[in-house]
């Protein structure tokens, strides 16, 4: 018998947990790829929420996630118990792409049950104004699901800006992808992603449209303080905002551990209507929305995604 099989015999007998971690990693990657869906949303999120509470599956699998997670809770503030917080950032992370196709196969019914929307009557009224909307959604573990929300609530005059070629497959949606999806996953600079956006989002919003943009993405042109770090915002939204003078709602969505999502369409930001040049229009945008997003974090560090998380605690810290 070859030298090669022995040794895998020899790591499946005395490696077990080396052979689970493979196995969950393999299975991670194939339901990403394929989406491949073998449970029903409520019986794999009882699952999920089960096996994320474990603390050897936490010790054997997830110490990274968590040491990160630690890191950052260092400078945020927050009132939330951190066992409580660990376990709900695990089971928000892990498989969330099974997770987006599950809900995805929900019936009308169930998919309210396990969906909450507020806020809908803010984005409606910005909407019926005329002017476009932009949805700003920050990197939480569920956030790939607004386009499903947006069709779910009859809007179909929308376009996506991010890497969601996947989200949208998964959801059903591969239609909108020649329509409504601005790929950013394609090389290129902060300053030609900001062309690319103010040249396919413009005509949307000018026709009275809604532009979905994740906006807390790590980079940018303007550095601000952030719970204890200085970190760079783009500021791609801001001048599709002052270009077309459309009204910018922040989303915020999360999950609990029992897997209930809910989606908050907050109020609109502010406008400056007294006269300021561009620059200073454009700190104005992203000043309130790192304010914004501050705040949020203290209750919602435990939905971002673990490379939000990752990036954030190597970003220079204020001394």
């Amino acid at each position: 018998m070859p030298n090669r099989i022995l040794h895998k015999i020899r790591i499946i007998l005395t490696r077990p947990d080396k052979v689970l971690r493979w196995m969950i990693s393999r299975a991670n990657f194939y339901g990403r790829k394929i989406a491949i869906v073998i449970l029903p949303y409520s019986i794999g999120t009882k699952l999920l929420s089960w096996f994320c509470k474990q603390r050897w599956v936490q010790a054997i699998f997830f110490r990274p996630q968590i040491h990160r997670l630690r890191q950052c809770l260092k400078t945020v503030p927050t009132s939330l118990n951190e066992d409580e917080l660990i376990r709900q950032s695990l089971t928000s992370n892990f498989g969330r792409w099974w997770r987006l196709a599950a809900i995805t196969r929900c019936t009308p019914q169930q998919f309210d049950k396990w969906v909450t929307i507020t806020g809908v009557a803010t984005l409606r009224q910005a909407y019926q104004r005329g002017r476009g909307v932009i949805l700003l959604n920050n990197k939480t573990a569920q956030g790939q699901i607004l386009p499903l929300i947006l069709v779910h609530l009859g809007f179909d005059d929308f376009l996506t800006v991010g890497n969601n070629s996947l989200a949208l497959k998964l959801m059903h949606l591969e239609q909108l992808k020649k329509t409504s999806l601005l790929e950013t996953n394609i090389p290129s600079t902060n300053k030609l992603l900001k062309i690319r956006q103010l040249h396919k989002g413009k005509p949307i919003l000018e026709q009275g449209g809604i532009v979905h943009i994740v906006a807390d993405a790590i980079g940018g042109d303007i550095r601000v303080p952030f719970h204890g770090y200085i970190r760079p915002f783009n500021t791609g939204f801001a001048e599709l905002a002052i270009s077309t003078h459309a009204e910018v709602i922040p989303v915020i969505i999360r999950m609990d551990i029992a897997g209930h999502i809910k989606v908050a369409f907050f109020e609109p930001l502010k406008t400056k209507h007294n006269k300021i040049n561009h620059q200073e229009q454009v700190e104005f945008f992203i000043k309130q929305y790192t304010e914004f997003l501050e705040e949020r974090w203290t209750e919602e560090i435990g939905n971002l995604v673990w490379d939000n998380i990752r990036r954030i605690i190597q970003l220079p810290i204020i001394t």
